[in-house]
């Protein structure tokens, strides 16, 4: 059995699942063809409502894949309105995007869900 502190990223999930018997906390997942829709989508999510960008991925052939999290109205919010921001002028297309009230704790295995802003730890080399 593994401690509390074996696994940064599942203490994270336990915190914010101060259970879904709450306030259920949420993923939204957007993924878009282009870096500038990328982008103006991640920004808009930001602005848009209380949520946090988990993680930003670039895939083959331009798919930009943005994963956020946070309680579930601000999650629905955010995903719709970037959804709706997202301009042909940018030249990016939305490929599709799905929310996840509630994710299951196993669901960590298959999608680290670990903050972009969360501090990793750095390796100082000595001369």
């Amino acid at each position: 059995m593994r401690g509390m502190n074996a696994c940064p990223t599942a203490a994270i999930i336990a915190a914010l699942r101060v259970g879904c018997k709450g306030m259920a906390i949420a993923l939204g997942v957007i993924e878009t063809l282009g870096m500038p829709g990328a982008l103006a989508v991640a920004d808009a999510m930001g602005k848009s409502a209380d949520v946090q960008i988990v993680r930003m991925e670039t895939i083959a052939g331009g798919r930009v894949t943005i994963v956020i999290r946070g309680a579930t109205g601000a999650v629905k919010a955010a995903v719709e309105g970037a959804v709706v921001s997202l301009s042909p002028a940018l030249r990016s297309r939305l490929l599709g995007y799905h929310i996840v009230p509630c994710p299951q704790d196993s669901l960590d295995v298959i999608l680290p869900l670990r903050s972009l802003d969360t501090p990793t730890e750095v390796e100082w080399l000595d001369d």
